[in-house]
């Protein structure tokens, strides 16, 4: 059998260069239309995306996407943050709520500038014209980006919701907790 392999796909091409940097295989691409061939793969995890897709609809063609992107009894995990975070002072309650929406939050990100990752650290010209590329801003103090993301937190039911519309193509065949994460198994209908 041929050793595993592994890509990362992400629409921020700033973002695959730390993959890459590190040695590990990158593509940019939306996770809406993925840039692979149907069935590729034996399987598709994605960890930290769907609570970043703001629209319900561009979350359940990323779901879609997932699962045309495995083979037939392929698997699909999908992890997601969870409405009910085991500490919410370290989280909800330092984010930026958005007015009339339920669940959603714009949450700061700081990317750490490091110099194997190609940052000149020191260069600060140098530090925020790459924040201002990647849309964020530079702070000097923590030698970090500083970006601020949409985030939606998902209550178990939405999740399982979401999956389900995708039958008979997938079906649930998990769903689990795990430090302030829902996460959801799907099996691609073979």
């Amino acid at each position: 059998a041929a050793p595993p392999f592994a890509l990362g796909v992400d629409i921020s091409a700033p973002l695959l260069r730390l993959v890459t940097v590190r040695g590990g295989e990158a593509a940019v691409g939306d996770g809406v239309a993925v840039p692979l061939r149907d069935g590729v793969a034996d399987a598709a995890v994605a960890v930290a995306v769907l609570h970043h897709v703001e629209a319900r609809e561009r979350r359940l063609k990323v779901l879609e996407e997932l699962v045309r992107l495995v083979k037939k009894g392929g698997r699909v995990l999908v992890y997601v943050w969870a409405a009910q975070q085991e500490e919410p002072e370290r989280t909800v309650k330092k984010w930026t709520a958005m007015e009339g929406r339920r669940n959603d939050y714009y949450v700061p990100w700081h990317l750490s500038l490091k110099a194997e990752d190609g940052f000149e650290p020191g260069n600060a010209e140098d530090c925020e014209a790459r924040a201002a590329a990647m849309g964020g801003e530079y702070d000097r103090e923590k030698n970090a980006i500083r970006l601020m993301r949409y985030c939606h937190v998902y209550e178990k039911e939405e999740l399982c919701g979401l999956a389900r519309e995708l039958e008979p193509a997938a079906k649930i065949v998990n769903v689990f907790f795990e430090k302030s994460n829902w996460a959801i198994e799907l099996e691609k209908a073979g």
